[in-house]
């Protein structure tokens, strides 16, 4: 995403553009969140920014370097994707 603004003179993404960029981030957030997985270095250097047909912006997710799946404690259990234990 800092190389597609530094490429359009340093200008900010308007709301409409920041809302269709984050929008699909947070929906791929929500999918690997369900399937257990954390990405854990979300940042702007970590969404690509590219242009579709129509010039629309389509937000690409990468660097999943450091994904981890996710442990739920509850009281004395630990809940992970493997199961209850």
């Amino acid at each position: 995403m800092l190389h597609y603004i530094k490429n359009n003179g340093n200008k900010p993404l308007s709301l409409e553009q920041a809302i269709s960029v984050m929008r699909p981030i947070l929906q791929a957030t929500s999918l690997l969140h369900k399937n257990n997985i954390t990405h854990l270095d979300i940042k702007h250097e970590n969404i690509i920014l590219t242009k579709e047909d129509d010039n629309s912006l389509r937000p690409v997710l990468i660097d999943f370097g450091y994904p981890s799946t996710m442990t739920i404690k509850v009281s004395n259990f630990n809940f992970d994707s493997s199961g209850l234990h």
